[in-house]
């Protein structure tokens, strides 16, 4: 005999898609430095979604989210280049709001990472190569 509790589950989980298909991880792009919100993340992104995982906090967002990208130099001097998401809508800690979620990047820093799923579909549905540089 199933108790209260576990038919409520099944109930809920049954009309709801909580995570349970999240799909395939196209590419992981490890821990980045944020400068907003503070902290160090690994960014995973994939088809419809990507994902920023920190020691305290988590945030996921939608592609159709991010509304504006730049890459803007920090300064002369300075060895970083800042990558900028403006995001609609923006992301939330509690009752803080980042609209504008921004990376920072070595500027000499090259780097390769692989994209994984089916190559075909990768270069039809999305225009993406399997590995970049």
């Amino acid at each position: 005999e199933e108790q209260g509790a576990e038919v409520m589950y099944d109930a809920i989980t049954a009309k709801c898609d909580f995570g349970t298909n999240t799909g395939e991880k196209i590419t992981s792009l490890g821990e980045v430095s944020l400068v907003v919100p503070r902290g160090r993340m690994e960014v995973d992104i994939f088809a419809t979604f990507a994902r920023l995982r920190g020691k305290s906090y988590d945030y996921r967002f939608n592609h159709n989210h991010i509304k504006h990208l730049f890459l803007v130099p920090k300064s002369e001097q300075e060895t970083h280049v800042l990558f900028v998401l403006g995001m609609d809508p923006p992301l939330r800690q509690g009752q803080t709001r980042y609209p504008f979620v921004v990376m920072q990047f070595p500027k000499e820093d090259e780097g390769t990472f692989e994209i994984s799923g089916d190559r075909v579909k990768l270069e039809t549905e999305y225009g993406l190569q399997s590995h970049y540089e």
